[in-house]
């Protein structure tokens, strides 16, 4: 009798298992399928993501437009003082555009005659204007004459 006993329990106990087995798997299952996202999650997500790139597209659009504006300024204004040193040198009115570029630049010499405005009568005023990229930088220097 005790061997019948211990082949019903086990039986018994296999059942038990297996039903354990099944209700863990479905329960697994149905825990994985309802763990993913939705379509209306990942299209939130895309939009903010498109939204941060092209913020992050604008701004350095941006600042790459204002280091090139600075550096043509700077380009300019070494133009402009090249031009002051060679009008110092030679000083007479110039115009003319600057080899393979599309700036130009003008000097002009104008000398103080009167002595009572100056207090001396070797100064000398030049100014060079330099034109390109729609600017215009203007440089002026008194000088005295050698």
């Amino acid at each position: 009798m005790k061997a019948i006993d211990y082949k019903k329990r086990r039986t018994k106990d296999e059942g038990r298992r297996t039903k354990k087995k099944t209700t863990r798997l479905s329960s697994l299952i149905s825990h994985l399928s309802s763990s993913g996202f939705t379509l209306l999650e990942i299209m939130i997500a895309l939009a903010i993501a498109g939204i941060a790139i092209i913020a992050i597209l604008q701004t350095v659009n941006y600042h790459a437009g204002v280091a090139y504006e600075h550096t043509l300024y700077t380009r300019m204004l070494l133009m402009a003082k090249e031009k002051i040193g060679e009008t110092e040198i030679y000083l007479q009115d110039d115009k003319g555009v600057f080899p393979e570029t599309d700036i130009s630049y003008e000097t002009m010499v104008r000398e103080f005659k009167d002595s009572q405005q100056t207090g001396d009568e070797g100064i000398v005023e030049l100014k060079v204007i330099i034109r390109g990229h729609d600017k215009e930088i203007e440089l002026s220097e008194l000088v005295t004459r050698k």
